[in-house]
């Protein structure tokens, strides 16, 4: 864990974020555990898994790196991790609806973080105001409506003014549709993980080893980030990852070299 720190302290002095230049992408992926081995991570009465819930800091498509984690039981709720994540000041949080919280919501936006989420097919709705909305060319299918709305009512919980779904009011609506969609790189990192760092095929026992296993990988992701700053390259980390693979007798020059070249 200090490891990692010290990594991710390093990643932020070389590629630092604000809330213009970055968003924070936060989701979990479920990590399946051999159930004789790992009977205390039994989730369902087949199956065992720990889970993992990472804050990955996106600053555009070809930079990306994992900037905290924490790694439960699989059977643990996404959102009770949430406030776990939330602690930099006017940074905008971009997470699924399995992080949707009426009230978790309005205190975020109370203690002046920003976030951009999806609602739930049961959500209550009510629209305050209906803006205009611009169709842009960048974007990627069309742009239905931009209402500001307040969330929940009847005799539950009502919610303060939001931005359907977002309090990010200093921006189009396509560049908060542009948010939403960041979000799937979370979905891409940890198939990278899973497919490509060794994540799926454990080497410990224990409960304690499989964790360790996992945050090597992230200690992992963030040495070869590191490299690809220091190259200055548009290579992505598993293509980094690969030459190193391949080349790991040859001198590092050479290995080096092949990413300096395409830079």
């Amino acid at each position: 864990m200090e490891i990692f720190g010290r990594l991710v302290q390093k990643v932020a002095q070389q590629r630092p974020s604000s809330k213009t230049s970055s968003l924070q992408l936060i989701d979990s992926t479920t990590i399946p555990l051999n159930k004789t081995w790992f009977p205390c991570a039994e989730f369902r009465q087949t199956k065992a898994g720990i889970k993992l819930h990472l804050n990955l800091c996106y600053l555009d498509k070809d930079n990306q790196y994992p900037e905290s984690f924490t790694i439960t039981n699989a059977k643990e709720q996404d959102r009770t991790q949430l406030e776990y994540f939330v602690n930099k000041a006017e940074a905008t949080y971009v997470v699924d609806r399995g992080y949707f919280d009426y009230k978790l919501l309005d205190r975020l936006h109370h203690d002046g973080y920003f976030f951009v989420t999806r609602t739930k097919s049961n959500t209550r709705i009510t629209v305050l105001d209906q803006l205009s909305v611009e169709q842009p060319e960048t974007i990627d299918g069309q742009i239905i409506s931009d209402q500001q709305v307040t969330l929940g009512g009847g005799v539950g919980y009502v919610t303060e003014r939001f931005r359907h779904v977002t309090n990010r009011f200093d921006v189009s609506a396509s560049e908060v549709a542009d948010m939403y969609q960041a979000r799937w790189q979370i979905e891409l990192f940890f198939k990278h993980l899973k497919q490509n760092l060794t994540i799926k095929r454990l080497y410990s026992q224990s409960e304690q080893g499989a964790i360790n296993q996992v945050i090597l990988t992230l200690i992992a992701t963030l040495l070869t980030y590191l490299v690809k700053i220091e190259l200055n390259t548009t290579a992505t980390l598993f293509q980094l990852k690969r030459a190193f693979h391949y080349l790991k007798f040859e001198s590092v020059n050479q290995w080096l070299d092949q990413f300096r070249s395409s830079s």
